[in-house]
């Protein structure tokens, strides 16, 4: 075997035939796990000023004596200046290092962010997720290696070509057998590198703002709290109705749409009975305030006051200086639409142990996980029915944005017909009034990535055993870091132990050719169906935290009618009033009113749910 050095133009010149330009006198390759290669080559100067003008060099081996090709072991480029000037002998020290790495590595960012970006996250994956965004900010994705942190990958660096690939750590791309009379004497080595993990315990935090938004209709409620069934009154309400409907700007309800209307009850026998058109009649003096015709039946055919219930009175004489007086019921019937649109923090813990019972004991640990902020990327406005949309305006409906393609005035049915769909809503949440984001299938795809990320760390671990061996370089020079060991040897249980090359340390001198190896092994056989197991145990999963969200019927806390038609002819029953104009001066003093309470939506408002998931076991 001769090792040959040659210097290159670049990092990637292929050549087609090799010189020697320097004589080497002492060579050593070193590769770490996820790093790049170096390289030490000690060659005689035949002429210093020209190595000055040198950038990159290539090592290459011819094998067989016999064969003149050249197999290529080494590329890369002079590390600051060469050093070690003594007796006519200078030290260089190498590393394969690209100058296009920085590229290699955005190229490898851009196709994992492709690659996230196809994915549906309202989607439950029955595959290994790479990259979710709740996890990282925008900054964090110039760093490659947040892709591979819930994996069992590394970056592989070639120290030939300089390409970049991804390296498995339990299993190797080439498997490499090597038998116990191979190895050097005396070279082999076995030791503990590290305890491994028998518990990872995941907290996974979440904190969202949750919108609460929806309407109700006033109008019967207010109406149920009325005997007849509809607001009604002996004085004209309506400036009062519509005024329940105004909102202070900053309050957390605003009016949708309020049309209150006098009307007529139909007049079919039950309705007479049930919603009289005038009250019980009341005794006054006689006097000359008043018609001296008989009591009238129906007085709608005249115009009613707003401020006054005089003109919708009637009377009729009786003897004795006595006068029968009754009052006309005013009726009210419309639509009080009120909206609401209200926020409170919410923020949900996941609690989950990742056991591994591959081993009898181990080391703990608890791995601490903060989503980013669930939030809208975009922020549009609600839907509302009796709302006025031109084309072009979008707005959120069940989890989507919908953009209007014809002007109208919405009904209390959203129209389809009237709407394009344009998209999901841009959230983790697929509604955003929802009290659970772990409850949807990409908050279940967030513990699977977490409880990914602790299984990598115990896969990690489980590489506990190290095993040192030196080796005839000859036979086993192109044995690299990502590459599987096999070792043969009557002395390990079994008769064999495998493990992936961690670590690989040429050495070639005058006095031979080796190469000594590391290689990290797992004593027992890793689980290569654990994501199998994970999806059915995030699939099976049952989150079902508290609601907490207010009903429509619940909006409405309470309606209190005050001088209710029934409390007003009460009290003009126990009057001795001598006129008309004294009753009707008692029903503008005890005037029909309505108090509504709304839900006290609170400003300051934060749920906070913990929520504790069964077991997930690496078995045996």
């Amino acid at each position: 075997m001769k090792l040959l050095f040659d210097w290159s133009d670049s990092f990637f010149e292929t050549k087609e035939s090799w010189h020697g330009d320097e004589n080497m006198i002492s060579l050593k390759i070193s590769q770490y796990e996820g790093s790049f290669a170096s390289a030490k080559v000690l060659i005689c100067a035949q002429n210093s000023e020209k190595l000055l003008q040198k950038q990159y060099a290539q090592i290459g081996v011819q094998r067989d004596e016999d064969n003149p090709r050249i197999d290529l072991l080494f590329s890369g480029r002079l590390v600051a200046f060469p050093v070690g000037f003594s007796d006519g002998v200078i030290q260089l020290e190498l590393i394969a290092e690209p100058e296009n790495y920085r590229q290699q590595l955005k190229t490898f960012i851009d196709n994992n962010l492709q690659q996230y970006q196809q994915i549906d996250m309202h989607t439950t994956h029955g595959h290994h997720i790479p990259f979710d965004d709740l996890f990282f900010s925008q900054k964090d994705l110039s760093n490659p290696t947040i892709f591979l942190e819930n994996d069992v990958k590394m970056f592989h660096w070639s120290m030939r070509t300089g390409l970049l690939s991804l390296s498995n750590i339990a299993h190797g791309e080439q498997k490499i057998t090597i038998s116990g009379d191979q190895i050097l004497q005396d070279s082999l080595k076995v030791r503990l590198a590290r305890e491994p993990y028998k518990n990872v315990n995941v907290v996974l935090e979440a904190s969202w703002i949750q919108r609460i938004y929806g309407y109700v209709d006033l109008y019967p409620i207010i109406a149920s709290n009325f005997k007849t069934g509809y607001i009604n009154s002996f004085t004209n309400i309506k400036a009062g109705l519509e005024k329940l409907c105004s909102f202070p700007s900053r309050s957390s309800y605003h009016l949708i749409h309020c049309r209150v209307n006098e009307m007529t009850p139909p007049h079919t026998a039950t309705y007479v009975q049930k919603c009289p058109a005038v009250s019980q009649e009341f005794l006054i003096d006689d006097g000359n305030d008043g018609p001296k015709s008989g009591i009238a039946t129906s007085t709608s055919s005249r115009s009613p006051s707003a401020t006054s219930p005089s003109s919708s009175s009637s009377s009729s004489s009786l003897s004795g200086g006595r006068k029968r007086v009754q009052f006309r019921r005013f009726y009210f019937h419309g639509k009080m639409l009120i909206g609401w649109n209200y926020q409170q923090k919410r923020h949900e813990t996941v609690r989950v142990k990742i056991t591994n019972e591959h081993v009898q004991c181990g080391r703990e640990k608890t791995l601490y996980l903060r989503l980013n902020r669930i939030q809208l990327a975009k922020r549009y406005p609600f839907w509302y029915c009796h709302m006025r949309y031109e084309i072009g305006a979008k707005i959120i409906r069940n989890g989507f944005v919908w953009e209007c393609t014809r002007s109208h005035l919405s009904l209390e049915q959203f129209e389809e017909t009237k709407w394009k769909l344009k998209e999901k809503i841009p959230d983790a949440l697929q509604d955003d009034a929802a009290s659970s984001f772990f409850a949807t299938n990409r908050g279940k795809n967030a513990i699977k990535y977490a409880i990914q990320k602790a299984i990598a760390l115990i896969t990690y671990s489980s590489r506990y055993i190290e095993i040192n061996l030196s080796v005839d370089a000859g036979t086993f020079l192109f044995a690299t870091i990502n590459d599987q060991i096999t070792i043969v040897d009557n002395r390990f249980q079994g008769g064999k132990v495998s493990g992936k090359i961690i670590k690989t340390n040429l050495i070639a001198n005058a006095n031979g050719r080796i190469l000594n190896i590391s290689i990290a092994c797992c004593p027992y056989e890793l689980a290569e169906n654990y994501l199998t197991l994970l999806n059915d145990y995030v699939n099976t999963l049952q989150i079902a935290p508290e609601e907490n969200l207010p009903r429509a019927e619940d909006i409405v806390r309470n309606v209190e009618v005050v001088n209710s038609p029934e409390e007003q002819e009460d009290m003009m029953a126990q009057l001795s009033a001598k006129s008309i104009k004294e009753l009707e001066n008692q029903l503008k003093a005890h005037g029909t009113k309505i108090k509504v309470a709304l839900h006290p939506f609170s400003t300051t408002r934060e749920i906070a749910e913990e929520i504790d998931l069964p077991e997930f076991s690496l078995s045996r």
